[in-house]
């Protein structure tokens, strides 16, 4: 090692998901990677379907293990065994995959990101050969995805209806007092300013189903609370709370947003500063892997006699749901099978050599941010 490393004795990793596509369409987290104002360096991939962008990234998250404490993974949702980005605390960097549909472009090219052109690497005139599939099968896959959009939202307006059923049984008085009081057993203030968030996903659908990042859990948090929630009513509610009673409080936390509702419901809330979790846990989330510390059923919220009344109605929106959120996956599987075929156009024109260059040289670079 050179001399001016310093080595850490062990990493941890951690895998998140950054973009999805949800009921709105695609969305994406990439863009809280390139705040000018904390000195974070953002190295942004360009280049088509096999390229080599995710398995150049694995190739720099080996490397950089003996210096980084925390390893953050970023999954693609396409692909979970792909990799989308790495995220970087000790060297304050990142590497992204910057091409579409998480499309990424420099804002303070140079100061703040820069762009690595793989595209460089691809012979461009044995493509154009076979220009006509390669528009009809990525035709295909964007089908797929808005396909998969479309039931999506369908499944919501299932799910939509037994909230608005249960949510006039629902007590938040008594809900928002029993936040407060778990608020005041966990979170002791530690300093006036407000913590920092930091918008992750521990859940996405994928062509292989709802996958959720338990591993992510159990490295960051030793203390584990349970909200049980199948209808996903009080959930939300509950941990937007305790959210802000954390904030309050002075922690930072990972606030990780529900795969149904993308932009408007907290699903899981970390805080590793506090080795704590608060997890909805439900049919689609068991949390199986999770020892709970502390479990709360929402129910405890909510007039049971709801359920006693409308026990029909609820079990037939949500087995519907259940049904259409199987052909959307469905969806998700038809789009991977067609990328799969895609990059059977590009791989064979690439120059993996020239690839394994530029791997090197941006090791050496970001290595030296170490020193």
């Amino acid at each position: 090692i050179e001399r001016g490393f310093f080595m850490k004795n062990s990493c941890k990793t951690i895998d998140f998901f950054f973009f999805f596509f949800s009921e709105n369409g695609f969305v994406s987290h990439f863009a809280q990677l390139q705040n000018p104002y904390d000195g974070r360096k953002v190295h942004i991939l360009k280049g088509g379907p096999g390229t080599g962008k995710s398995s150049l990234m694995k190739e720099l998250a080996k490397a950089v293990q003996p210096f980084e404490e925390v390893l953050e993974c970023i999954h693609c949702s396409s692909d979970p065994d792909s990799l989308d980005g790495i995220v970087l605390k000790q060297s304050n960097l990142s590497v992204i995959d910057g091409t579409k549909p998480h499309a990424m472009e420099p804002e303070y090219a140079g100061a703040v990101e820069n762009v690595v052109n793989l595209l460089s690497c691809v012979d461009h005139i044995a493509l154009e050969k076979h220009r006509e599939e390669i528009v009809k099968i990525s035709t295909v896959i964007s089908g797929y995805h808005r396909k998969f959009c479309e039931l999506l939202k369908c499944a919501n307006v299932m799910l939509d209806a037994n909230r608005k059923c249960i949510l006039p049984y629902v007590d938040i008085h008594k809900m928002s007092k029993t936040a407060e009081r778990i608020a005041k057993r966990e979170f002791k203030p530690i300093k006036e300013t407000v913590g920092e968030e930091k918008v992750r996903m521990l859940s996405a659908f994928t062509p292989k189903g709802l996958i959720t990042y338990q591993n992510t859990i159990k490295t960051l948090c030793k203390k584990c609370w349970f909200i049980q929630d199948e209808y996903r009513v009080c959930a939300p509610v509950f941990l937007e709370l305790l959210r802000q009673k954390c904030k309050e409080a002075g922690y930072s936390c990972y606030v990780c947003h529900s795969p149904f509702k993308a932009k408007d419901e907290i699903e899981h809330l970390l805080i590793p500063q506090l080795g704590l979790a608060f997890l909805t846990v439900n049919k689609y989330e068991p949390m199986d892997q999770i020892q709970p510390s502390k479990i709360i059923n929402t129910t405890r919220f909510i007039n049971i006699e709801i359920f006693r009344t409308k026990k029909q109605r609820l079990h037939f929106y949500k087995k519907t749901a259940a049904e259409i959120l199987q052909e959307a996956i469905s969806m998700l599987e038809k789009a991977k099978q067609a990328h799969d075929e895609l990059e059977q156009f590009y791989i064979p024109n690439v120059n993996f050599k020239e690839i394994g260059q530029i791997c090197s040289q941006l090791q050496s670079d970001i290595l030296k941010r170490y020193q």
